[in-house]
């Protein structure tokens, strides 16, 4: 594993040889609790929030690409990364409670929030919680905003027993399934980037991975998702293998929307010329 690692690390450099590299910091969000967060460039804010056990350090394929534009802001959730290791606030409704606090350290106003899988729980918390006054705009990357599904053509990520049984396989160690799923997630069977995406996941402590992922499943954002496409403008980004469930739900509940297609759930990652015009393009849209 260290070997594909380091190989990743090598390959990752010569892209990105001679690009800025972004600063990185701690900000305190509550009593002993802190957040690893890197920043590149000036100007109206892009926060990137990372998914599920997840680290800022998937968004490197953005973060010099923005920051050519806009002050580009990415983060490790507490629990997850380099950020406090705690069981405390292993929900998204803190996670929503972090995000604002974070937003107000750092002096973020007009933020265009773009978030990744269970990342988007942590966007949707917040905007659930202190709605949309400091957001310009809302990205949402391939995830529904609610993972419990009813029937079996539900954009969802699957049924009560399902989601129990996933919940079930994540003890003693997560690794075991984010090897698998790494290999679904980037659509490809990359060893150097598989144990990658396993080594950034398992910076999270086991227990907290699975608070969250349960606490993840019984999450149903479908209002907020609404109430939010009607008064900021929305960008859904879904993934193809699920693109025609998940259009169905968004052309009925938030028409108001812009919707596209990618390959896979980490689209930022495999293509990234191609994510970073799209979202450049809603950007555009803005001004």
């Amino acid at each position: 594993m260290k070997q594909g690692i380091v190989l990743l690390a090598l390959s990752l450099s010569a892209v990105q040889a001679g690009a800025a590299q972004p600063t990185g910091s701690f900000v305190t969000v509550d009593p002993g609790v802190q957040l690893y967060v890197q920043q590149l460039g000036t100007g109206q804010p892009v926060i990137f929030v990372p998914g599920w056990t997840m680290t800022g350090d998937f968004f490197q394929k953005q973060l010099p690409v923005f920051a050519q534009q806009y002050r580009a802001v990415t983060f490790d959730p507490r629990g997850q990364g380099r950020s406090t290791k705690t069981t405390l606030g292993s929900t998204y409704a803190a996670h929503g409670v972090d995000l604002s606090r974070l937003m107000n350290r750092l002096g973020l106003k007009n933020v265009l929030l773009v978030g990744w899988s269970y990342g988007c729980l942590d966007a949707y918390s917040y905007l659930h919680q202190f709605g949309t006054r400091n957001v310009k705009a809302f990205v949402c990357v391939d995830q529904t905003p609610k993972s419990l599904g009813l029937t079996s053509d539900a954009w969802a990520e699957g049924d009560a027993a399902t989601l129990a049984g996933l919940t079930q396989s994540l003890a003693p160690s997560h690794g075991a399934f984010m090897a698998g799923y790494a290999e679904y997630m980037l659509g490809r069977k990359n060893k150097a980037e598989i144990d990658w995406v396993v080594q950034q996941s398992l910076k999270t402590p086991n227990s907290v991975a699975r608070l969250l992922f349960a606490d993840g499943t019984a999450r149903d954002y479908s209002q907020t998702a609404r109430n939010v496409s009607k008064v900021i403008p929305t960008l859904a980004l879904v993934r193809q293998d699920w693109s025609a469930a998940a259009l169905k739900w968004l052309g009925a509940n938030t028409p108001a929307a812009k919707t596209a297609v990618v390959p896979n759930h980490m689209a930022f990652w495999t293509e990234p010329g191609q994510f970073n015009r799209l979202l450049q393009g809603f950007f555009d849209t803005l001004r």
